[in-house]
């Protein structure tokens, strides 16, 4: 991902969740303190920020298209925060004195919140308000919407007797 720019995110939605001074410390590769334009460590930002749009559209293409994630994320700043978690937690992978014993970066509860948002929304679970512009999932109650049944079909009924017509199941 070396170089790839980021669709929605910016320096800005991380720096809302840790304050610019922890976002320059996780990438200032250089040591200068700062986060220039056109230098590695911008190179750097980007290519992570790219990243955590990857995996959050990885996760949300169970219910909705490419264009209709940029569209949520335009709308509705707490997935574009989601996204900033996950970016902060794999910023925070790159620098040992942000890595736990475990090997879990600083940010790790907050990544697994976010992937368990990214399901949950894809499988229409919880609703974003970025759902009025892009649209809904196509995932109803977490599953793809059913077929419905043109009726032609008989019902199987397993163990039918008198008392439970339609079958007692439980077997």
């Amino acid at each position: 991902m070396a170089g790839a720019s980021p669709a929605y995110m910016t320096k800005a939605d991380l720096e809302e969740r840790v304050g610019a001074t922890t976002v320059a410390h996780l990438f200032d590769d250089d040591g200068d303190g700062t986060i220039a334009s056109g230098s590695q460590d911008e190179t750097t930002l980007n290519s992570v920020m790219a990243e955590a749009e990857a995996l959050a559209l990885s996760r949300m293409l169970r219910g909705y298209t490419e264009a209709q994630v940029v569209t949520l994320a335009g709308d509705d700043p707490s997935f574009t925060a989601q996204v900033a978690w996950v970016a902060l937690e794999l910023a925070s992978e790159r620098r040992s004195e942000f890595i736990a014993a475990d090997g879990k970066g600083r940010y790790w509860t907050q990544y697994e919140r976010a992937v368990d948002f990214f399901d949950r929304l894809s499988k229409s679970r919880i609703h974003s308000k970025g759902e009025a512009a892009a649209g809904g999932s196509s995932n109803t109650g977490g599953n793809v919407s059913p077929k419905k049944s043109d009726g032609t079909k008989k019902t199987f009924v397993f163990a039918s007797d008198t008392d439970a017509p339609t079958g007692r199941g439980g077997f």
